[in-house]
């Protein structure tokens, strides 16, 4: 009988040689390269998504696309507080979060086509009251 054991271990606090704020209500970011041109060489770029959202929202970060040389090169989304919420890997990963620091790390070799991502501000909807004519549930 063989186990497979997987444990979840933190990653330390994001090395950048850039970093770019993004601090409007929505938008997208890069890493730079085109959906069919490959990212740079050597890079370590970190956005940091502080937007101003109305009272009581948070950000919604969206990956549209991801494509990194796996084991060398990284996408690492890490929450608010710091901690590591993950790594991007897909093509459909959401996040919701009051901020976030996305971390962009590629190696001096392989590159491959890279990651869009993008972000919007989110407000909990209240459930709207029932007609005046009609009793609450």
């Amino acid at each position: 009988m063989i186990l497979l054991l997987t444990l979840a271990t933190a990653s330390a606090a994001p090395t950048c040689s850039a970093t770019k704020a993004l601090v409007a209500e929505e938008g997208g970011f890069t890493d730079g390269s085109a959906p069919t041109n490959e990212y740079s060489d050597g890079q370590d770029i970190c956005w940091k998504l502080a937007p101003t959202c109305p009272e009581g929202g948070s950000v919604s970060l969206h990956f549209t696309r991801v494509d990194v040389e796996r084991g060398y090169d990284w996408v690492q989304v890490f929450g608010a507080s710091g901690a590591l919420l993950g790594k991007s890997a897909g093509t459909s990963t959401t996040w919701t979060d009051s901020g976030f620091t996305v971390w962009f790390h590629s190696d001096e070799s392989i590159a491959k086509t890279g990651f869009s991502a993008s972000y919007s501000c989110e407000t909990l909807s209240e459930e709207e009251p029932p007609p005046a004519d009609e009793e609450p549930a």
